[in-house]
């Protein structure tokens, strides 16, 4: 395949960014050689995150292979405040900087439980906080080993 302009390659980004479907984006991303070229895009998906889309940031991370690049507080945290997860934990799998952060994180909420959930919901205060309720006692164990 010719080289691809940056034009087209910031095209291809836009335009496949909001798949539904992460193996898509991937496929998408992959095909347009956007891979290659990932730091170009990651203000983009620090701007995503800002404007509150943390689910479509963190696809686009895992889709440009932009492992342990973004601190947790960027889409991680939000995302477990949403009850979120499964997309977390697609970047998480294969960063491993980023998941042993997010264990020790997970693991200091065994103390003062309480003012740190309202401490971390204080940090997204456009967030609807229904994962919260995980960070407690039993369903932060379960969350921590899984």
């Amino acid at each position: 395949m010719p080289q691809l302009s940056f034009e087209l390659m910031d095209y291809a980004f836009f335009k496949f960014f909001h798949q539904p479907n992460a193996s898509t984006l991937i496929a998408a991303f992959s095909c347009f050689d956007l891979v290659k070229h990932r730091l170009r895009y990651s203000r983009a998906l620090v701007d995503l995150a800002s404007k509150g889309d943390f689910k479509g940031a963190c696809h686009g991370a895992v889709a440009l292979g932009l492992w342990d690049f973004f601190p947790i507080e960027i889409f991680c945290l939000p995302l477990l405040l949403q009850d979120k997860l499964s997309v977390m934990e697609s970047y998480l799998a294969s960063s491993p900087v980023c998941c042993q952060k997010m264990i020790g994180y997970l693991d200091s909420f065994h103390q003062q439980s309480e003012q740190k959930i309202a401490a971390l919901c204080s940090l997204y205060p456009k967030i609807r906080p229904i994962g919260a309720s995980k960070l407690s006692k039993k369903p932060l164990d379960k969350l921590i080993k899984r």
